[in-house]
């Protein structure tokens, strides 16, 4: 008697429980709101870069010219080009000098790692003749350039729908039923992630992403142009205290200091930001939306200024309203 009124009890709390998801996600769906991402697909090969609009015209004046290299993050994946942090910091630094006629070209690529992109500035740097190169860095730069060698640690990234008929059935069927599939899928994937980006440091692609930082170096110091790089954090979490990539944050930006390159680490430019409102579909794509590039530029023409890396003084970049993590400015 004491088991079947147990599990009587269950199935009519099991019940409530459904219809209770039922009124919430219905109710949902009338009312959430949600990022909309840009889908403009790439349309270059492997070992070039997808230009995202015509190649501006050099105007007469000679222009400071930017070269900004990078990967997704750089090349905007899901938002508009005009949104990318590399274009707004072209309208950032003529905002602070009137005079100033800067011409920023983006140099990326979706899927390209630091190696490729070291490469392909290599072969044509001195075709694209920049004043300053910013290489934005993402933590899945230190991939293999062979990715098939991470094949064991990508596979489980992949998210897991029902498979057997049963699970198909119970998943269409119960809302009760899919609310916790999602929950343990999202649980699982999100370890998965985390053990791919640390296990990326530990394995040869790191080294072969060293190797290219180091190339990057090798460059500016041989065609006297000054190099940044730009980290970014991963929009799968929120960007606080439980961040679970701080330490791959300070392994990298000790391997730049290391190198002597100065770099600016962008984690610490979203303190206090719901991470809901930096992705561009938050938690599932961890791209950075249009507000967290505009955040980027801000941050990045900030630090590009206090290394004397572009020609705006402190009081000219103090004429632009910043929003920018309060600290003592130099």
């Amino acid at each position: 008697m004491r088991l079947a009124a147990a599990t009587m009890g269950l199935v009519v709390a099991g019940l409530l429980l459904e219809g209770a998801l039922r009124v919430v996600q219905r109710k949902g769906s009338t009312t959430a709101r949600r990022a909309i991402g840009i889908h403009e697909r790439h349309r270059a090969s492997i070992d070039r870069p997808h230009f995202r609009r015509p190649r501006p015209r050099r105007r007469s004046a000679e222009p400071f010219h930017i070269l900004v290299v990078g990967d997704s993050f750089t090349w905007g994946d899901g938002i508009y080009h005009a949104d990318t942090y590399a274009q707004r910091i072209e309208s950032l630094l003529e905002r602070m000098d009137h005079g100033l006629d800067v011409r920023v070209s983006m140099y990326s690529r979706p899927g390209w790692n630091t190696q490729q992109e070291y490469q392909m500035v290599r072969l044509h740097l001195r075709r694209l003749d920049p004043d300053l190169i910013v290489l934005g860095y993402c933590l899945n730069d230190a991939e293999l350039r062979q990715r098939r060698g991470n094949d064991d640690i990508m596979e489980p990234l992949t998210r897991r729908r029902p498979t057997s008929g049963l699970e198909r059935l119970l998943s269409n069927g119960s809302r009760l039923y899919s609310w916790v599939w999602e929950r343990v899928e999202n649980g699982r994937q999100r370890r998965a992630f985390n053990h791919y980006y640390h296990e990326l440091y530990s394995r040869p692609g790191w080294q072969e992403a060293q190797a290219a930082l180091d190339g990057f170096r090798q460059l500016s110091w041989e065609h006297n142009i000054p190099l940044a790089v730009l980290l970014f954090p991963i929009f799968d979490q929120q960007l606080d205290s439980s961040y679970s990539y701080r330490d791959l944050h300070r392994l990298v930006m000790n391997a730049l200091r290391e190198l002597d390159i100065p770099a600016v680490d962008l984690l610490p430019a979203y303190r206090g930001v719901d991470a809901v409102r930096l992705a561009v579909e938050p938690f599932t794509d961890p791209h950075p939306n249009e507000l967290a590039h505009r955040i980027a530029s801000q941050y990045l023409v900030d630090f590009l200024v206090r290394e004397e890396l572009v020609p705006i003084t402190p009081t000219q970049r103090d004429r632009v309203e910043l929003s920018l993590p309060r600290r003592k400015r130099g």
